[in-house]
């Protein structure tokens, strides 16, 4: 039986028992609670990093993101996150929300 809460539908089923469904990333050996990063590039930033502040503050409300910041020199993004909760493509949804372009996502 599914159960709802305040963040959503919860889907039982997965291995781990963390509630994610039958494609929970935890399946693949990491535990509820575990810690991925990401380094996403990004694309589309203006003169001086326009739009850094509002990539890194949409990442960061993304549920499961834990820490995010936003190089402007650089143009990347830095995320941590729950891979039970989010993963690479909600963080590029998040970018993308913010009216830039996340490249490839590399992990570390």
């Amino acid at each position: 039986m599914d159960a709802v809460t305040a963040a959503g539908p919860i889907t039982r089923g997965c291995a781990c028992g963390c509630g994610c469904g039958p494609e929970c990333p935890c399946e693949a050996g990491a535990r509820p609670g575990a810690r991925c990063r990401v380094v996403l590039p990004l694309f589309g930033m203006g003169c001086g990093g326009a739009g850094a502040e509002t990539a890194e503050r949409s990442l960061s409300r993304t549920r499961g993101v834990t820490r995010a910041y936003v190089n402007r020199a650089t143009e990347m993004a830095y995320v941590e996150y729950d891979p039970c909760q989010c993963d690479a493509e909600a963080l590029k949804a998040a970018v993308r929300r913010a009216g830039l372009r996340a490249g490839a996502p590399g992990y570390r």
